[in-house]
């Protein structure tokens, strides 16, 4: 098996932000809530993990979220992208610091690696949302594939 060329791993990377970024708006329009940002871009230096592709989203009025809409959204990227490379998800994923930024466990509420009681439901609810035959997974890949078209 020959190893993927340097413009594949990329291409692979921008689908893997654009999906990312993806989950948090597709979960944010169930609770009608719209992002005034939302977009990816190449890393001016590798970012988290040596990405290549980051993404940022930008919503107005997380206050008016409750505690488990806020955290469905916090998580929505690492699941969303969990779900779209086909991993199987376990509950000790979420315990890594390491697996959502920093800027999503804040976007949660919760601690680096600390999800609550309350982060295991919204989980448990994304797993369902964006899976491959979830509601929202059309809407995911649409999304994903409106943020590659608007990076270019």
């Amino acid at each position: 098996m020959r190893p993927d060329s340097p413009k594949r791993v990329i291409a692979r990377e921008r689908r893997l932000a654009a999906v990312h970024e993806a989950g948090h708006v597709v979960v944010a329009g169930r609770f009608d809530l719209y992002p005034d940002v939302a977009r990816i871009f190449r890393a001016e230096s590798p970012a988290r993990e040596g990405r290549v592709w980051i993404g940022r989203v930008h919503f107005p009025g997380l206050g008016l979220l409750s505690a488990l809409e806020r955290r469905m959204l916090g998580c929505a990227g690492a699941m969303a992208e969990l779900s779209w490379q086909r991993e199987e998800i376990h509950a000790d994923y979420w315990i890594e610091a390491d697996h959502m930024s920093e800027s999503d466990w804040r976007l949660a509420g919760c601690p680096l690696g600390e999800p609550d009681d309350i982060c295991l439901e919204a989980i448990e609810e994304l797993e369902y949302l964006l899976s491959e035959d979830g509601p929202l997974w059309d809407d995911l890949l649409r999304q994903a594939r409106q943020l590659i078209v608007d990076a270019r």
